[in-house]
């Protein structure tokens, strides 16, 4: 059965072995300024980057340096921001 015009349900057009893949990925985060980790998630869809994000625990501003590729983190750095 070949399966023309038809879509999945967000709307992609369907092709025959692609499967959709989720490019947020859960990371843990150590606080460089009161030590405490904590879970935050990256998007991994536009490659290695940096972000700002508050602490979860003392509130502070962390920088977030990580390396990665789609649907993969390779690493991640924190440091003062």
């Amino acid at each position: 059965m070949t399966r023309r015009g038809s879509s999945c349900s967000d709307g992609i057009p369907w092709r025959a072995g692609i499967q959709k893949m989720d490019y947020i990925v859960e990371v843990r985060i150590e606080c460089p300024y009161c030590g405490e980790t904590f879970p935050s998630t990256l998007d991994t869809s536009q490659g290695s980057g940096r972000t700002i994000e508050d602490c979860a625990v003392c509130c502070r501003p962390i920088a977030i340096d990580y390396e990665c590729e789609p649907g993969e983190v390779f690493s991640v750095q924190s440091s003062r921001a």
